[in-house]
């Protein structure tokens, strides 16, 4: 069953039942005990007032043998037990099963004594006339007050009378009868009105469910932002729909991100594509000599490798992204990758006279993957040589510090506060707000750096105090380390 509302019925329903069951069936024993427990103890008072009035002649201790048998008082006299009574029977025997009275209502039948016993015993029992009855049977020793020992030895001498009592129980029955009538009766109609009240409880109960599934329905992407009202849902949902809440605005920024990635996208683009264009336009504009066209078209093939550039990382971001770059691990030197990556950016450091400073340990090793690392290590040093104020510095340490692998790569000449450095890892973003370096840095570089640190197990940080901008990649000595 996997409806909620069909849970929450059948819950309610079934425990109702349990419940009306187990306290119908308690009821109806403790009634039909005490009804019974009265009935009995009425019939027991009726034998024991015949038996006290029954008395032996003789002297049997004298003779060994039994008397007569009378009785104190005349029954016919009683109204239960006379000639014309249908209500009360009873019926009086020897041990050795020699009858010595019965009522006259008996007729041809006979009352069942029990077998010998101190303790009266009861039964149901057929009355004459074919209507239901109970009967006691008590056993005793005639005008004596007996004991234990005393009724063992008279039970010895045969001298014990059995006498049974009987008497119509139709109206304790047809009560029995009634009662369970009534339980069913009742519980029939309970467990009805907990079927109506459950159901009503319930659709009410989940109005809120409903209210909430037309709420979500309402959301697009232009009402991400709204969050879900909580203000009138049970308790209970209150958790799941404030999960659903942050989902939300997780998705509201994930949108948001993709539209200034695609703005961002486009910008970047529409200044190489125009600078193309307008170096194309130009030298199209009138008929030139041959330099003039091969120097227009070495203008274009800059600007298109720039922008070759910006698609590559976006490239390589987006296999990033879906986890689909693969690692390979390999040892290598920790200076002759650096000394690899500074090589593109040399020339052009020079020229501002950047100094570049390495103390790297010629024999510190690294096992990771390589091609990830040196993409890493080249934006980082891109960007250095990039940002580094003119006569500036820019240096590479590293070191095996509690076992783990740094390299740091910092350089001079930063501008940036605490604030931008929280945002130097966002698609796109640069310090410089009116983007007027478009073109030559499209804010990506740090962003892949961020994204391969992290597919290689390891940890980057930036800081930048005193203008000078740090960069400290963190790899992990176990896996990505080692030190020979």
């Amino acid at each position: 069953m996997t409806s909620l509302r069909g849970r929450l019925l059948w819950g309610i329903i079934g425990g109702m039942i349990i419940l009306l069951l187990v306290f119908s069936i308690l009821l109806y024993n403790i009634i039909h005990k005490a009804l019974n427990h009265r009935f009995d103890a009425s019939l027991l008072s009726t034998a024991r007032m015949l038996a006290a009035a029954i008395e032996e002649e003789g002297d049997f201790e004298s003779t060994g043998q039994t008397g007569k048998i009378e009785f104190e008082i005349d029954t016919g006299r009683i109204p239960e037990f006379s000639d014309n009574s249908a209500a009360g029977f009873y019926q009086l025997h020897r041990q050795d099963g020699q009858l010595i009275a019965r009522s006259p209502s008996l007729k041809d039948q006979t009352l069942i004594a029990s077998e010998i016993s101190e303790k009266p015993r009861y039964r149901k029992i057929l009355l004459p006339g074919g209507k239901p009855g109970r009967s006691v049977c008590i056993w005793f020793v005639p005008a004596e007050e007996k004991t234990e020992t005393q009724f063992d030895f008279a039970k010895e001498q045969g001298r014990l009378l059995a006498l049974v009592i009987a008497r119509d129980a139709s109206d304790l029955y047809e009560q029995f009868m009634f009662l369970r009538l009534l339980f069913t009766g009742a519980s029939a109609a309970l467990i009805g009105l907990s079927v109506i009240i459950g159901s009503l409880v319930v659709k009410t109960s989940l109005k809120s469910l409903n209210s909430l599934a037309k709420d979500i329905a309402r959301i697009n992407v232009e009402t991400l932002g709204n969050p879900l009202n909580l203000a009138k849902l049970p308790s209970e949902m209150v958790p799941v729909v404030q999960k659903l809440n942050d989902l939300l605005d997780r998705l509201k920024l994930s949108f948001e991100r993709q539209r200034c990635f695609t703005a961002d996208v486009a910008h970047e683009l529409r200044t190489p594509l125009a600078g193309i264009r307008s170096t194309l336009e130009v030298a199209l504009s009138r008929p030139r000599e041959l330099p003039a066209y091969r120097e227009s078209m070495a203008d274009c093939l800059d600007i298109t490798a720039k922008m070759q550039g910006l698609v590559e990382k976006l490239l390589v971001l987006a296999r990033l992204d879906a986890d689909q770059m693969t690692l390979t691990s390999e040892t290598f030197s920790v200076t002759e990758l650096i000394d690899h990556c500074w090589k593109p950016f040399a020339q052009a450091a020079e020229k501002r006279s950047i100094v570049f400073k390495k103390p790297i340990p010629p024999e510190l090793l690294c096992r990771t993957d390589k091609t990830y690392l040196a993409m890493a290590l080249s934006n980082l040093l891109e960007n250095a040589a990039a940002y580094t104020n003119t006569g500036g510095t820019i240096w590479t340490e590293s070191r095996i510090h509690e076992g783990r692998l740094e390299i740091r790569i910092a350089n001079t000449g930063s501008t940036l506060t605490e604030d931008q450095v929280n945002h130097i890892f966002d698609r796109f973003w640069r310090a410089d707000p009116a983007r007027t370096d478009t073109g030559l840095h499209c804010g990506l570089g740090l962003t892949l750096v961020e994204k391969l640190i992290h597919s290689l197990n390891a940890k980057i940080q930036i800081t930048s105090t005193d203008g000078t901008f740090s960069a400290i990649l963190v790899l992990n000595n176990d896996t990505n380390a080692d030190k020979i």
